[in-house]
């Protein structure tokens, strides 16, 4: 339920500019090979990663393309282009973060209908500089093939984020209510 804000907006950004939400590493890292042929992970939408285990595993390689990479859960850095061993409990996912990434992480909700109105704490990965985008509109109809939608942009100066919003849809889905930097 945390990661509705940022699910929704990448199924957006899919409508909208044909970036698959669920995709092959491959796609974000065409010049790196050890990404070939790994079918065990995947993209899932503009920052995260997941690896999942099968069955009753304990533990798995799991391979990190460039940068830095941040468990999603205990936030332990991973540098990247190289291989872990990473341990977990199959009814856990593993989701790993980006560096220079904002991830909308939302207070959960026991449902959602139109007058939900998510509690958001931004998450800030990494040291610097980033940024990101929320997608807004009804959740119900589809209205937004007539424009009746809003973009929420986050950025964060390395130091304090800030929110912008274009302002199309006059209904406010989400509320930021903290900033979390995790170096």
């Amino acid at each position: 339920m945390s990661l509705i804000p940022y699910l929704y907006t990448t199924f957006a950004k899919y409508h909208f500019a044909g970036t698959p939400p669920f995709r092959a590493l491959v796609v974000d890292y065409p010049e790196d090979e050890n990404v070939f042929k790994l079918d065990d992970q995947f993209i899932m939408g503009d920052d995260m990663m997941a690896a999942p285990f099968y069955e009753n595993a304990k533990n798995r390689k799991v391979y990190f393309p460039e940068g830095v990479w941040y468990d999603f859960r205990t936030n332990q850095k991973y540098q990247g282009n190289q291989s872990y061993t990473i341990y977990y409990s199959p009814d856990k996912l593993p989701l790993f973060v980006k560096e220079h990434a904002i991830i909308p992480y939302a207070c959960p909700v026991q449902y959602v209908n139109k007058e939900t109105v998510f509690e958001i704490e931004c998450r800030v990965y990494g040291d610097g500089k980033a940024k990101t985008s929320l997608f807004t509109d009804d959740g119900e109809t589809y209205n937004f093939e007539k424009n009746a939608y809003s973009w929420m942009y986050l950025s964060w100066d390395g130091k304090k984020g800030k929110v912008t919003d274009n302002g199309l849809f006059k209904k406010k889905r989400y509320q930021i209510k903290s900033w979390k930097a995790i170096n």
